[in-house]
């Protein structure tokens, strides 16, 4: 139970993250269409879009890693059992 309540709030805490860099993003690119020469505008977009992505593969990797340890439980309470 503990489990699926942990997970569900990961999920949130990821929906969260997913919004706010929606959010912050959907500003810079109003400012950036406003001003497209604005060096300093242009480096905050690029640096964003890079940290979305990171945040991206971290997901996938945590997602794998929680997959991975199911796997592991599943296998070892298959084996607890015939023991």
């Amino acid at each position: 139970m503990e489990e699926l309540i942990n997970k569900k709030l990961n999920n949130l805490d990821d929906l969260r993250i997913d919004k706010a860099i929606l959010n912050i993003y959907g500003i810079i690119k109003k400012w950036s269409d406003a001003k497209p020469e604005h060096k300093e505008l242009n480096i905050i977009k690029e640096e964003l879009t890079e940290l979305g992505l990171l945040i991206a593969k971290k997901k996938v990797e945590e997602g794998n890693l929680r997959t991975a340890l199911s796997d592991y439980r599943l296998r070892l309470t298959k084996a607890e059992s015939t023991v």
